[in-house]
């Protein structure tokens, strides 16, 4: 199952358009519709931090972010500040840490209806 739903991950997160971003719960529930299975937030979460080194700078990792629609990395440290610079970068603008999901927000609608 875990590899199933990884793989659909992989193929969801890489659908988000640049300048764009999904939230967690959304990716998972995309994932969950094309693999029929359940899927929560942090099954996404648990599988895109443990992806390796050389799939992670592959993956636009980048544009998944909390419900809130805040960069959830900020916590961790320096290490993922790089989250921002490259939303940034795609031209999303980021005020307080959180970004205007009206404006930002990727809902997967092409795909799904």
């Amino acid at each position: 199952m875990a590899g199933e739903v990884q793989s659909k991950m992989i193929e969801v997160v890489n659908l988000i358009p640049p300048g764009q971003v999904a939230y967690y719960g959304r990716v998972a529930q995309v994932v969950g519709i094309l693999t029929h299975r359940t899927v929560t937030a942090q099954v996404i979460w648990w599988l895109l931090s443990g992806l390796p080194e050389s799939q992670r700078d592959q993956l636009p990792r980048w544009r998944v972010v909390n419900k809130k629609w805040v960069v959830t990395s900020l916590k961790l440290g320096e290490k993922w500040v790089r989250q921002i610079k490259l939303l940034e970068k795609e031209w999303v603008k980021i005020v307080d840490d959180q970004m205007d999901m009206s404006i930002y927000g990727y809902d997967f609608e092409d795909i799904l209806y």
